[in-house]
């Protein structure tokens, strides 16, 4: 990674690193988690680039950076052997703790009052209290998948997708789970690769997946088949909300901008 000697330019040359986590925090800077690497972060207002390589403080670590996300400022990531590591701005640690068994965070949500959640493959969703590190099991979802992602409900609520396994409604008062179901048989959502999703202000899930894309109509209970749109092909790896009901979804054949209502995209490549 280079620094850039201006530091008002919006450009950093990272190479040919590999990204492996990217976070937008609410003061419109640019978290990046470079696998084998550290942490860049580009920022939105005229300040220097901060980066700061892992094994500064982690000596021969040649591991990758799972999941990454910012709370008050400061950078929280996911490394290797179930580590969950907090640093300042400046580089410094602030905080360290390990997963259980060394199990793998694969997404971590700001949930506030000083929470994170952490989503973990194989195991399900615990509560990270921050700045202590302290640990507790929160849901847990048996099954075998490699990756697991977690939305806010606008009640609340959790929406939580198990890649392989389906997506669930998650009733924080209640303790309450429900998987959602796409049809009237009682067959579990998407039953099989759900790679991301993102819930969007008419309060319906965008779900992203290894074969396109579907989306869950929350106020009818429902699911709206569009996985089969014929410009929607490749992994869906990320999805975000656009201009006037569209949504943005990041696809291995490109970006694509969908306008649900229109019938319309148009596709970046």
């Amino acid at each position: 990674v280079e620094q850039c000697d201006d530091i008002y330019s919006p450009f950093l040359n990272i190479g040919d690193l590999s990204v492996g986590a990217v976070y937008s925090s609410k003061e419109g800077n640019l978290w990046l988690g470079c696998n084998y690497f550290g942490i860049v972060m580009v920022p939105a207002r005229k300040q220097p680039f901060f980066y700061r390589r892992i094994s500064d403080s982690f000596p021969n670590y040649k591991g990758g950076i799972n999941a990454m996300s910012v709370w008050n400022g400061n950078v929280v990531v996911s490394i290797d052997k179930g580590r969950i590591v907090m640093f300042s701005p400046g580089g410094k640690v602030l905080m360290q703790t390990k997963m259980p068994d060394m199990h793998t965070a694969s997404f971590l949500l700001p949930d506030g009052d000083g929470k994170m959640l952490v989503g973990v493959a194989d195991d399900g969703i615990w509560e990270l209290s921050l700045p202590s590190g302290n640990l507790r099991k929160l849901i847990d979802i048996p099954g075998n998948y490699p990756k697991i992602v977690i939305e806010h409900g606008r009640a609340g609520e959790l929406f939580i997708a198990a890649h392989g396994i389906g997506v669930m409604r998650y009733d924080r008062n209640t303790g309450h789970t429900t998987w959602l179901e796409c049809d009237s048989q009682g067959e579990k959502l998407l039953n099989y690769y759900i790679n991301t999703f993102h819930r969007t202000p008419d309060n319906k899930i965008w779900i992203g997946l290894y074969s396109g894309l579907s989306c869950y109509d929350l106020e009818a209970d429902s699911l709206i088949k569009v996985d089969q749109l014929p410009f929607m092909s490749g992994v869906s790896s990320a999805i975000t909300t656009g201009e006037n009901g569209s949504v943005y979804v990041a696809t291995s054949q490109g970006l694509i901008n969908y306008h649900p209502t229109k019938g319309y995209h148009r596709k970046y490549s």
